[in-house]
């Protein structure tokens, strides 16, 4: 048990540590750590990349607001998880769409 608590503090750790696009009060993203998000803060990901937190889908580069996501580390299911965008912010593609919004 004290093997797998210490698993889980480095898993901790090194994902909060991780680095992340937000998009701040300046109509810019920047880049800062996970561990510094809020609720509601507006992040940008890309494919392939990691993310340790509950995220609400906004917008995907797909025009039709779809994405797929790997809950192995949550589930320990090894299927792509199906997410759509809401259909208010599908269209959030760059900046300036979501500075108008």
């Amino acid at each position: 048990m004290a093997k797998e608590a210490v698993e889980d503090w480095r898993q901790r750790k090194q994902a909060n540590s991780g680095k992340v696009r937000v998009y701040g009060w300046n109509c810019t993203f920047y880049k800062t750590r996970w561990k510094k998000l809020r609720v509601g803060d507006a992040v940008e990901v890309h494919k392939d990349e990691y993310f340790p937190a509950d995220l609400l889908l906004l917008s995907s580069s797909y025009e039709d607001g779809i994405c797929h996501v790997d809950t192995m580390n949550l589930d320990g299911e090894t299927n792509l998880k199906l997410k759509h965008a809401l259909e208010v912010t599908s269209h959030l593609q760059d900046e300036d769409s979501l500075e108008k919004f």
